[in-house]
């Protein structure tokens, strides 16, 4: 089952509760200075447990915060990894110390400690490396376009590598930059339109 189809079939969590969490998720993640790539992993994280799982929407929230501590301490410094006061007081002392250790075990456990994908980011990264290496501006545009595609539905079918491709095309579009030969499929023409049509 698909996580776009997983979350149509959820008791009481809704599609338009998913740009909150984001945001929310978002706002954690810019406080502590995270890597881009924990972002996606927490995102990754959080449709792989909701396309196995009933999440209620009391517990919404908890289980993003799971994934953002599980993706920071797969991905981040020791030293910019919250703490589990620090959840504790993110969430305003909605959970305790416990819940987040509970829900932690669970995640891991539900996802059966499948972590290294490969994210939107590593696949910009890859991009932009090399002979194609971009400016820092095509670069800090594209990853606007990526995160965009994080609140949104339409956007979970991708794959993450045709995210980050079809960002980083609409990206050099936007900086007046010219039309590079890249593999277009389908799926990366149909991103860019996507995005295209939320900007």
């Amino acid at each position: 089952m698909s996580s776009a189809t997983a979350m149509d079939q959820q008791p009481e969590i809704q599609w338009h509760m998913r740009p909150c969490l984001v945001d929310f998720l978002v706002e954690i993640h810019f406080t502590f200075r995270l890597r881009p790539e924990t972002l996606y992993l927490t995102l990754n994280i959080v449709d792989s447990y909701v396309s196995r799982r009933i999440v209620y929407t009391k517990h919404y929230q908890l289980v993003g915060c799971a994934a953002l501590w599980i993706a920071a301490k797969f991905e981040d410094a020791k030293e910019r990894v919250p703490t589990l006061t620090d959840l504790v007081q993110i969430c305003r002392e909605t959970y305790d110390e416990s819940a987040f250790i509970q829900m932690e075990g669970h995640v891991l456990a539900t996802i059966q400690w499948t972590l290294g994908h490969p994210t939107a980011e590593a696949w910009l990264r890859f991009y932009c490396c090399g002979s194609f290496e971009e400016s820092a501006q095509v670069q800090h545009v594209a990853r606007f376009l990526m995160e965009i595609t994080l609140f949104y539905r339409d956007f979970i079918k991708y794959t993450p590598s045709a995210i980050a491709l079809a960002s980083l095309i609409l990206a050099r579009f936007i900086c007046s930059q010219p039309r590079r030969i890249y593999d277009e499929p389908s799926e990366v023409i149909e991103i860019v339109e996507l995005l295209d049509n939320r900007l």
